[in-house]
């Protein structure tokens, strides 16, 4: 943390495994019934449901643009059904296509408040560069997670203030951050993070003061 973070590629793993805990075991056999009716025209292609179910399936089977058009079948066929945007925003997020994981996760939280998908929208803003509209998403996430579900929203928001060389309340974001999750790899690597912030803070306090 030499200065602002270079790489702005924020922790996309987290939301792989966010969006992976979706998927559950079995659906292969799900998908080859789901395609049997799909294939007889049995299923409507008004059955927003099962179009999203199905496009779960194929983007756990890395099927990615079968899952796409199921996903965006689902949305065609009740554009007020918010599922599918949560697989949208995945694939996006394999890929790192910012600008589309921007623009789907900003169509669904016109539809719902739902602080994972703000959370997702912070994400896409971030590496976007367009901090202020991350931190508006980050600060919409916390209003929404009450119950402090998502201690991520701390991570990437001392992320926006590092942006801003605002090392003191990055650090204080790494302390909320590890005051609700304290264990696992990724804290360690936060506790490394706000040493790191501490010295920084440090630094800029003395320059800021000047010479006594």
């Amino acid at each position: 943390l030499a200065g602002p973070v270079s790489d702005l590629t924020w922790r996309a793993g987290l939301i792989a495994g966010a969006l992976g805990f979706i998927i559950m075991n079995g659906r292969n056999d799900a998908a080859n019934s789901i395609g049997k009716i799909i294939s007889t025209r049995v299923l409507s292609p008004r059955y927003a449901e099962a179009w999203d179910e199905l496009g779960l399936v194929l983007q756990h089977q890395g099927k990615r643009d079968e899952s796409h058009k199921a996903f965006e079948q689902a949305r065609a066929a009740d554009p007020l059904f918010v599922r599918p945007y949560f697989g949208l925003v995945g694939l996006a997020a394999d890929l790192q296509d910012w600008q589309e994981m921007e623009r789907i996760s900003a169509a669904a939280n016109k539809l719902t408040a739902d602080p994972l998908m703000f959370f997702y929208n912070a994400i896409a803003n971030f590496n976007l560069h367009r901090f202020d509209a991350a931190e508006q998403s980050l600060i919409r996430t916390s209003q929404l997670d009450s119950q402090h579900r998502l201690p991520q929203i701390d991570l990437l928001f001392g992320d926006v203030l590092i942006q801003r060389r605002d090392f003191n309340g990055a650090a204080d974001k790494v302390r909320e951050y590890l005051a609700f999750s304290s264990d696992g790899t990724q804290a360690d690597a936060a506790r490394a993070e706000l040493r790191q912030l501490e010295s920084l803070s440090s630094t800029s306090k003395q320059v800021a003061e000047g010479p006594k």
